[in-house]
């Protein structure tokens, strides 16, 4: 549960907040891979969907509980960052060894007017260095993900009780609104489900008539 806590406030500070930055333009990707057969798609009331493995397990009953400890430990941490104008709508996990072995987290919230995704990307970076425990990128990548313009962020954070986590996030944008598709491991596991990840992000899908739900 710990872990899980650490992967969301993490997406949050990273999400949360926008200043300058003089990182490069990210390169462009290609998902190689195909999504794996076996896959098991979720749909959320013909509004998102996302396909996974079938040994990940949804825990979307959690979802009220675990933001508001997020928001706890937000508010107690980074006061300057609000987490009011996100909405996470999926959390699973795989299991391994009666441990949470891997973590799947899908959030929405409002995007800042008239930004785009690559000046949104290139303001992410001044702040977690800054004030994000052991934050480091290994990658920042534009691909295409059902034929919206995507940025893939590969990066590690810490924390002095769980250790170290490897994540992998999609970051895309759909009528003002900032979605992102984050996948999380362990590092000594991140390797086993490195391909899983992004076959699962490759899967993201956004259907239509989210504003009138997310606003409602």
């Amino acid at each position: 549960m710990k872990k899980l806590l650490l992967a969301i406030v993490s997406l949050l500070l990273i999400v949360g907040c926008y200043g300058p930055s003089h990182m490069n333009s990210a390169p462009e990707i290609k998902p190689k891979s195909e999504i794996p057969p076996i896959f098991i798609t979720y749909t959320s009331e013909n509004l998102f969907s996302i396909s996974y493995p079938p040994e990940l397990i949804p825990d979307n009953e959690m979802i009220e509980e675990i933001f508001r400890d997020t928001k706890e430990i937000i508010e107690t941490t980074a006061p300057e960052i609000t987490v009011e104008g996100t909405q996470f709508v999926f959390i699973g996990h795989i299991p391994i060894d009666e441990k949470y072995a891997a973590f799947l987290l899908i959030s929405l919230g409002p995007m800042p007017a008239g930004m785009t995704l690559d000046k949104y990307m290139e303001g992410e970076f001044q702040y977690e260095r800054n004030n994000l425990m052991g934050f480091l990128e290994y990658s920042q990548a534009k691909t295409t993900i059902d034929g919206r313009e995507a940025i893939i962020l590969d990066y590690r954070t810490f924390d002095f009780e769980t250790g170290e986590q490897r994540n992998l996030d999609l970051f895309t944008t759909k009528d003002g609104l900032l979605w992102n598709v984050g996948c999380s491991a362990d590092p000594e596991e991140f390797k086993n489900y490195e391909c899983t990840f992004y076959n699962i992000l490759k899967s993201f899908r956004i259907l239509t008539h989210w504003w009138s739900r997310w606003v409602s």
